[in-house]
């Protein structure tokens, strides 16, 4: 198994003096990350690293070669809208970082649904939305949590919603 963990600067978060060599960096990364895209691993998992700039450059170069994925720290508003390119994906481990966005988590949970190979979620206080008729016949291990900002009410829905659609979940 290949496993990869990398991660970009923000520029706007150092000096101006910085932001040439910051974006030199980024650019080598970027590089390493369309080299790696191209080779045919049997196995790749990715992990984002701590506050990730440019997430979104980094995972439409990633998503077709990626079988484990960590992103926990970037906001999912940046990432979930490239998810369902990730049709090779096994597991996935996510986490939300800002505040709620229904239509994040829309697109978030529809991609997941719709990705045939994910077989084990982990999703730190990412909710099912009401109302959002979907299916997860692949998923046979999941486990959601729900640590901040969130009600009883949103986190036993979310168990039923999920539980009643995902006909492959371990008991």
């Amino acid at each position: 198994m290949n496993s990869f963990k990398i991660g970009l600067y923000d520029p706007n978060h150092y000096a101006s003096e910085c932001h040439g060599i910051i974006e030199a960096i980024n650019h080598t990364a970027l590089q390493i990350l369309t080299r790696i895209s191209k080779m045919k691993l049997q196995k790749l998992e990715f992990s984002a690293g701590r506050e990730t700039a440019r997430i979104s450059d980094i995972m439409s170069i990633i998503q077709h070669n990626v079988d484990k994925l960590d992103i926990n720290i970037s906001p999912i508003t940046d990432w979930a809208p490239q998810l369902q390119c990730f049709q090779r994906l096994q597991g996935l481990e996510v986490a939300r970082v800002q505040p709620r966005n229904v239509q994040a988590e829309t697109t978030f949970w529809t991609a997941v649904s719709q990705l045939p190979n994910l077989k084990i979620i982990e999703a730190d206080t990412i909710p099912i939305p009401p109302r959002l008729e979907l299916c997860f016949p692949h998923v046979i291990d999941l486990g959601l949590y729900f640590l901040i900002d969130m009600d009883y009410g949103e986190l036993s829905r979310s168990v039923v919603t999920f539980s009643s659609r995902c006909l492959a979940l371990k008991s």
